[in-house]
């Protein structure tokens, strides 16, 4: 009955305009005065209807509340997670901007001859075959 006495409060007192004076004048005009605890009775159970329907209202939007609160905390520590590891990015990418990649491979002119920076690739093999640190080369 709390839903009937709410949508019957509702429609009775919730039209726009609504003039209490006006809506007992037309009442007592309407009814006898016996029926007038009958009907103290039945807004009285209407009052209780909609304070438990704005409390059951408040209710719902404060749980709505508290789960949007918690989803925000939520995100703010993984926006503060995300912060971190971009800050660790651009702290890389600083770091690799200050480093002279080409640096150690600066040539100059015929410093390694006619082979290139790489020589003919078996100046490797040449050293490997000498381990016993006799130059072939000086022997013929």
């Amino acid at each position: 009955t709390g839903d009937a006495d709410l949508d019957a409060a509702i429609e009775r007192f919730g039209i726009h305009g609504f003039s209490e004076e006006g809506w007992v004048h037309d009442y007592l005009r309407t009814h006898p005065a016996r029926d007038l605890a009958g009907e103290c009775e039945r807004l009285d159970r209407w009052t209780d209807a909609i304070k438990r329907g704005l409390r059951g209202a408040v209710l719902e939007q404060y749980e709505y509340f508290v789960e949007a609160s918690r989803e925000m905390s939520t995100m703010g520590r993984e926006v503060g997670y995300i912060r971190s590891l971009v800050e660790g990015q651009q702290e890389a990418l600083m770091v690799m901007k200050n480093i002279d990649f080409g640096a150690g491979f600066e040539v100059d002119g015929d410093e390694y001859g006619d082979d290139g920076p790489l020589g003919d690739g078996l100046d490797y093999l040449d050293d490997a075959m000498d381990l016993d640190g006799d130059d072939d080369d000086d022997a013929s």
